[in-house]
């Protein structure tokens, strides 16, 4: 049904030079008179008809603070705007999320189910539950705390110990975990292709070190005589009567042959003789 308002289908009545009529609000004049709107007639029948008046009344919106709720608080036409939340999935239960898998919402509960959400989400690795930028690092070949590298500063230097005496080449290193296969925890062997050659040994030697040479066995730089050597005159007491077997001075130099005596004593004091011998200078 085609409605027309009073006022239009009257207009043309209105006659040249007819008096000006002030109608009110909601009214129009028609022909000298003042015509509500809401009065029409049926085009198809001219019978008159109501015409319903718009309700124009709403409530009006006072801007306040947007907060997360799905409703336009501050009553710009958007909701939530500025004031949604990141969550982050965490797929390993470690605080922190995966950056690339994210979700804004108001709460965690409104992101997709099945999933944990967090709020934090620097995770590198979130297969890994002990990989997460609050994490310290830890010998283990990950990247404990996500910052792109590897066990830094916390491997242990390994030496290889091609000689097998547990004191491995200073030289020759590796920073791992664990110890490698053929490497030692300990440097410092100052002779690797020889296992009597190691810091710390006790015994002495008449041959050289092999590899090296010299008679450096201890590694502590000097080559030390097992037997000293000293004038043989055994008499009286103190220097001159020497307890242990000496190489008669000068000493013939480590590896070499050499004479050898011990003092004779008689009742704790020495009488002036020795016994003699040859013995091969061993050192360390």
């Amino acid at each position: 049904m085609r409605i027309l308002l009073v006022g239009t289908l009257l207009a043309g009545l209105t006659g040249c030079g007819d008096p000006v009529v002030e109608c009110g609000e909601g009214e129009v004049e028609v022909d000298g008179s003042c015509l509500r709107l809401d009065a029409g007639v049926d085009v198809g029948t001219d019978a008159p008809i109501d015409v319903p008046t718009p309700d124009t009344s709403f409530d009006a919106c006072e801007p306040v603070d947007e907060i997360c709720n799905g409703v336009d608080e501050d009553c710009d036409g958007d909701v939530d705007e500025m004031v949604l939340l990141t969550f982050y999935v965490d797929a390993d239960g470690d605080g922190q999320g995966d950056p690339d898998r994210s979700c804004e919402a108001c709460s965690a509960d409104e992101c997709e189910p099945g999933l944990t959400w967090v709020e934090l989400g620097e995770d590198c690795d979130d297969d890994c539950d002990v990989c997460s930028p609050d994490l310290t690092e830890i010998c283990d070949e990950l990247d404990n705390d996500c910052d792109e590298s590897t066990d830094e500063e916390v491997t242990t230097t390994y030496y290889l110990d091609t000689d097998d005496d547990d004191f491995g080449d200073d030289a020759m290193t590796v920073e791992a975990c664990a110890v490698p296969e053929g490497y030692v925890e300990v440097g410092g062997d100052c002779a690797v292709d020889d296992p009597d050659a190691f810091p710390g040994q006790t015994a002495y030697f008449g041959l050289p070190v092999e590899g090296v040479g010299g008679f450096d066995y201890d590694c502590n730089g000097n080559e030390d005589v097992e037997v000293a050597a000293s004038a043989a005159t055994c008499t009286g007491s103190g220097a001159d009567c020497p307890a242990s077997v000496r190489f008669m001075a000068p000493h013939p130099g480590c590896g070499n042959n050499g004479t050898t005596f011990t003092c004779l004593r008689f009742m704790g004091v020495c009488n002036g003789s020795s016994a003699t011998g040859t013995a091969t200078a061993r050192c360390r």
